[in-house]
Parts: C-alpha cells; sequence; structure tokens
C-alpha cells in the first residue's frame, strides 16, 4: 500500500471510531493485532474492537492531525475531545500513536503516547527528533 492509501485507511477508521461504527474501524487492524496504551496491552481484533467501545465516554471524537511515515510504521498525532460519562468534564487532549502495517495494509501493532511524550514517539518511530 502507498503511504496515501494508509492514511486514507487510517483517516477512514477514526472518522467510523468517532460516529461510533466500531465494526468498520476495526476493518484496519490484522487479526492479531497487538494495541499498547499507556495502561494496556490488548491482543487481537476483537480485544480492539471491545476497547473502542466509549465506556466513561460519551460523544467521543478523535481527529488525526499528522501522518508521518518511517518504512511500516506511521506516526500519527491526533486530538482527542468527549466528555466523561459519570462527571460530564469535558475532554480535549492530544497523543501520539504508532501504527504498523504489514504488507496487505493493515495495522499488526498500535503503540499510544500521550503528547508530552512526543521524543519518546518519535524515537520509537524511529524518526528524528
Amino acid at each position: 500500500m502507498s503511504e496515501q492509501e494508509i492514511i486514507v485507511s487510517l483517516q477512514r477508521a477514526y472518522a467510523a471510531m468517532s460516529r461510533g461504527d466500531f465494526d468498520t474501524a476495526v476493518e484496519i487492524a490484522d487479526p492479531d493485532i497487538t494495541v499498547v496504551t499507556p495502561l494496556s496491552t490488548l491482543r487481537g481484533a476483537d480485544e480492539f474492537r471491545a476497547w473502542m467501545e466509549p465506556t466513561t465516554i460519551e460523544n467521543p471524537s478523535i481527529e488525526p492531525e499528522s501522518f508521518e511515515f518511517a518504512g511500516n510504521d506511521v506516526l500519527v498525532r491526533h486530538h482527542a475531545r468527549g466528555r466523561g460519562v459519570a462527571s460530564g468534564i469535558r475532554i480535549d487532549a492530544r497523543f501520539w500513536t504508532i501504527w504498523t502495517f504489514n504488507e496487505a495494509g493493515l495495522a499488526t501493532r498500535v503503540v499510544g503516547f500521550r503528547d508530552d511524550e512526543e521524543s519518546k514517539a518519535r524515537r520509537a518511530a524511529g524518526l528524528s527528533e
């Protein structure tokens, strides 16, 4: 897949996730995907799909802001918004994610980083700081 095709695939997945269409969002994932978040490690597309469903945030929106490629890895900066279900507190945050794609254009690994971990995310993706 070309870089442009991967960007389109990622944009489609994020748009689907933001509108609550998790079945479409997970189409980007290899069945054996590994997803590493600051709080947990998920294994497989089924766990990834279940994780996407908001249980603590209502009206989630995740918009990709930038894409940088390093081989099969793509470093994406996101802007996430929503509202806490129990607290009603507005959430407005940015974060980084490295997506690793296979030859078929499916994501095999996703690793998340907080916004203040840009240098760490860039190093992990093999990009210069």
